[in-house]
């Protein structure tokens, strides 16, 4: 295997503090995988003595009112919040299936 590249790891983790997306990072010091930017950002934490996470590419948006909160009733029932029925599109008398899946919940009008 061909020897690695030298990095400065202090700017490396400057860099990656700043909040810049990974695939800056990566053009910046020449990186051509995220493995070895991770590889290469383990390196620099373990040699200056902390860990701050690294910023993605994907952008999070958080919308105003995005997240609603639900509260299990005593006999196992959810309610949904008004605005959220009308955002999610339900009508009252909606007959709607509840199933588990990997990610969390679907609801799905039948």
């Amino acid at each position: 295997m061909p020897k690695r590249r030298t990095i400065d790891l202090e700017k490396l983790l400057q860099v990656i503090q700043s909040g810049k997306p990974s695939n800056h990072v990566m053009k910046e010091f020449g990186i051509k995988t995220t493995a070895e930017l991770k590889s290469r950002y383990l390196d620099a934490l373990a040699a200056m003595g902390h860990v701050p996470e690294i910023a993605g590419t994907r952008r999070t948006s958080k919308k105003p009112g995005g997240s609603k909160g639900l509260k299990v009733s005593k006999r196992g029932s959810l309610s949904l919040p008004k605005e959220l029925v009308a955002e999610l599109g339900f009508k009252e008398g909606d007959e709607i299936v509840v199933r588990k899946t990997k990610s969390g919940v679907n609801l799905k009008v039948v």
